[in-house]
């Protein structure tokens, strides 16, 4: 035991010879005629019951003896329980949490070990020595030994130290269970209130009793794995019904991702193909020249040639790049205001006969400008194609109801609100639109080109469009009256 500053009241108790038991000072007479002896080193002890200090034991002649106090507070307690043979044990329960397949439910069950509460206990008797099965066992001396419900029990008081886990399995091993109970927080009473405070706490709750073991745990273990397949058979049914839904979430689960999976693949092909295409539409030679307030650009790359310009062209030059691209059977792309064309067995070839009819585009009081701008001819360099050349895909032909741009880009910007925001059919929003585009342009019969130009740009009004629609006003008698829908071949940059 690890040595304790003796409380200033010395020690409480003492073993009276002549009746062998522990008393208290006021049990005996005074001095060496009480006849008490230490129960810690055996010497003799006398009663100081003066009217100054607390009345207690001391040693009749000095002693080394540091542990007459625990060991004196220990021997009482001890010696209460085995007068009375009954001590407050602790209630005991052994709880189990048990899981259905796949953790669906849980659910936590319990069986009582012990109940609450004074037991009588049988056989009691104070250091007794429990010898083992064998030599090699020895002994071990619990503080008391006694039998509950035909147990063997033993009782552990813990004053100055607690149970040791390897006495705690020894007795374990030998069939005991152990109960402690601790009392070490009442060192400092005085011997009146610890002797109150002492019985309080063996034989009512305190919470400071404990089973360290208890035999009859085997058996709650048996009653808790019986209990366990009852609970397994009445949770079956809810078991099956959770499982089922768990696998339609995993299923669910599992499907979406194999959705998103296939989304994000298809995703990155047509990245993938975008990208192709892009690189096989990137031209790979080109040719710029400046005619008035426009250049005229010509581009190709190994499946067309492409024909377009850029600036503000004047009517002139819009017609007659319009007549060389229908001459060489050029398709004009109205969203990109641009001429594509295709069919060509070698770009090339087709690239330098547009080269040189563009060359010849304009009146000959422009041959100077020309000749200037056919030396300042632009090639991009070839960049390195693929080995394997990629499929293009045929783009649809566009529908092309008017010959006059301003109209079909009415006619365009219409179908395609109609479609999109409406939720109408493709079909439904063409015809719904030719109608539209047709009624303006035959309620302005009769009026000039230019208002009839007016009106069809207030109702479409992008602004590259009111610029070209402005230039080719400009350039046209708005005294004009139109009998007919306006048709104009020429494209607008």
């Amino acid at each position: 035991m690890s040595q304790k500053k003796q409380p200033e009241h010395g020690i409480r108790f003492a073993l009276h010879l002549p009746t062998q038991r522990m008393v208290s000072p006021a049990e005996v007479k005074k001095g060496l005629t009480c006849d008490c002896v230490c129960v810690a080193c055996g010497s003799r002890l006398v009663a100081r019951k003066g009217e100054i200090r607390i009345a207690h034991f001391a040693h009749h002649q000095d002693s080394n003896c540091p542990h007459a106090v625990e060991a004196a507070i220990h021997w009482m307690a001890k010696q209460i329980i085995a007068e009375r043979g009954s001590i407050f044990v602790p209630h005991r329960v052994r709880t189990k949490l048990v899981h259905g397949k796949r953790n669906v439910w849980e659910e936590a069950i319990s069986v009582e070990v012990q109940q609450e509460g004074v037991v009588e206990v049988e056989d009691c008797r104070v250091e007794k020595n429990v010898v083992g099965n064998s030599p090699a066992d020895r002994f071990r001396r619990p503080d008391l030994i006694a039998k509950l419900n035909g147990i063997p029990l033993a009782i552990e008081i813990w004053n100055t130290h607690a149970v040791d886990f390897e006495k705690e399995k020894w007795l374990e091993q030998h069939g005991f269970s152990v109960l402690e109970i601790n009392v070490s927080d009442l060192a400092d009473l005085s011997t009146d209130a610890y002797r109150a405070a002492l019985e309080q706490r063996l034989f009512s709750q305190s919470g400071k009793a404990k089973w360290l073991v208890h035999m009859g745990d085997k058996e709650a273990g048996e009653r808790l794995n019986v209990r366990e397949q009852e609970l397994r058979i009445e949770k079956q049914p809810e078991e099956e019904r959770l499982l089922a839904l768990l696998e339609a979430r995993e299923a669910s689960r599992k499907r979406q991702e194999e959705e998103w999976a296939k989304e994000v693949k298809e995703r990155e092909e047509a990245q993938k193909r975008e990208a192709e295409l892009r690189e096989q539409e990137r031209d790979i030679e080109e040719f710029n020249f400046p005619i008035s307030n426009c250049v005229v650009r010509i581009g190709r790359n190994d499946s067309r040639v492409t024909l377009k310009a850029h600036g503000y062209p004047t009517k002139n030059v819009c017609l007659r790049i319009s007549a060389l691209a229908k001459k060489h059977g050029g398709r004009y792309l109205r969203n990109i205001c641009r001429w594509d064309f295709y069919g060509c067995k070698e770009t090339k070839t087709s690239f330098d006969t547009l080269h040189m009819h563009v060359l010849g585009l304009t009146k000959p009081d422009f041959y100077v400008i020309l000749k200037l701008a056919a030396s300042q001819i632009i090639k991009a360099p070839i960049p390195i194609r693929p080995a394997a050349s990629v499929m293009l895909p045929v783009a649809p032909a566009l529908p092309q109801y008017f010959d006059d741009p301003a109209l079909q880009e009415l006619f365009d910007e219409r179908a395609g609100m109609l479609e999109f925001e409406s939720g109408v059919t493709r079909e439904e929003a063409e015809r719904q639109s030719l109608e539209y585009v047709r009624s303006i342009a035959q309620s302005r019969t009769g009026t000039s080109r230019g208002e009839v130009l007016h009106a069809v740009q207030q109702q479409i009004a992008p602004p590259s469009v009111a610029k070209c629609c402005d230039i080719a006003v400009a350039e046209t008698n708005d005294d004009a009256v139109i009998q007919e829908p306006v048709v104009c071949d020429f494209a607008f940059a």
